[in-house]
């Protein structure tokens, strides 16, 4: 305990007496004015000091206006660097002048997905911790003035952000992943988009694979039982006949039916679509889902996506089916 005190001790003893030094020691000023350089010059020669910079921050071409009578090193270098940018630190015998503000570099660089390797207009390119950011142009490319020692965040939506330390780099360029997993948990309602979660309720999706083997000759029946809150109700028992889709009961005495929209198309003719030719069907249930559409909307949206063609081989399929009918004798 002793031995670490007596060291903490030497040690202030040491760092007072360079200090001492820098304050006490006089200098021998010839001219009344002298560039950087000349004072650097004067203080190394005079003293025992030696004295680093970086000559990117430090302009020793500039002259300065002294007036001072035998000054020393402190008050030569306080009136050198007054009303700049540019301090200086006492180590031992050694005097460091550095720039207060950092040196910024510019970066320059694109981003491309790394499915396609397609550019990426909209990322966002920020400085970590800070407001100093920009985006990507529409060919991907983006320019931005960091320090050194700066991090680069990139972020997009659908794609997985990164990291990028600078580490003196000029050109950073990088392809981004799609985050596969953070599409699904967006949902795009009305004006706006949203977290699945808050809105499992107020819609649910029946895909292909879940018209798959569907014997349905109405698009409509192809939802009966198969969504909560959706109710399909058979206007007869005739063959052929249609059905009515009911949304969290009856909003309306007059007409209950809620609004369809057949491939974008507000209104459009369910009865000629057959259950087959369906690629998905969602169902908005309330006002956050539907309010795109207005009052039209009151009692819900049917959204129903027909199947298209698709990009590849040629291929085939044949669906029939066929019922047997007997009439009982009496």
């Amino acid at each position: 305990m002793m031995k670490l005190f007596f060291l903490q001790t030497l040690f202030a003893l040491l760092l007072l007496t360079v200090k001492s030094y820098s304050q006490t020691t006089k200098l021998i000023l010839e001219e009344n004015s002298a560039s950087i350089e000349e004072i650097i010059h004067i203080i190394e020669t005079q003293s025992d000091f030696t004295i680093f910079y970086k000559d990117n921050q430090l302009d020793t071409k500039r002259v300065v206006i002294l007036n001072l009578k035998n000054p020393t090193i402190v008050e030569v270098l306080n009136a050198a660097f007054l009303n700049t940018d540019i301090t200086y630190k006492v180590l031992d015998k050694i005097i460091v002048i550095t720039s207060k503000v950092q040196i910024q570099n510019k970066i320059t660089g694109k981003v491309t997905s790394l499915n396609d390797g397609q550019a990426i207009a909209g990322v966002n390119v920020l400085v970590k911790g800070t407001r100093n950011g920009t985006v990507t142009d529409l060919d991907g490319s983006y320019s931005l003035y960091v320090e050194e020692n700066a991090i680069l965040v990139f972020s997009f939506m659908g794609y997985i952000s990164q990291t990028v330390s600078v580490n003196k780099q000029t050109v950073i360029s990088l392809a981004m992943e799609e985050d596969t997993k953070g599409i699904d948990e967006v949902v795009v309602i009305g004006y706006g988009t949203t977290a699945r979660k808050n809105v499992a309720s107020s819609m649910s999706v029946l895909k292909t694979e879940d018209l798959v083997g569907l014997s349905n000759t109405d698009a409509r029946q192809a939802v009966q039982g198969k969504m909560a809150g959706v109710q399909v109700i058979n206007n007869s028992g005739d063959p052929g006949a249609g059905a009515k889709i009911i949304i969290r009961g009856m909003g309306s005495f007059s007409n209950p039916d809620p609004l369809f929209v057949v491939d974008g198309i507000q209104g459009g003719d369910v009865n000629s679509i057959p259950a087959q030719d369906i690629e998905s069907i969602t169902v908005l249930k309330d006002a956050s889902t539907t309010a795109i559409y207005g009052s039209s909307a009151a009692n819900g949206v049917v959204l129903i996506n027909t199947k298209s063609g698709k990009k590849g081989a040629v291929k085939v399929s044949y669906d029939g089916s066929f019922g047997l009918g007997k009439v009982n004798k009496r």
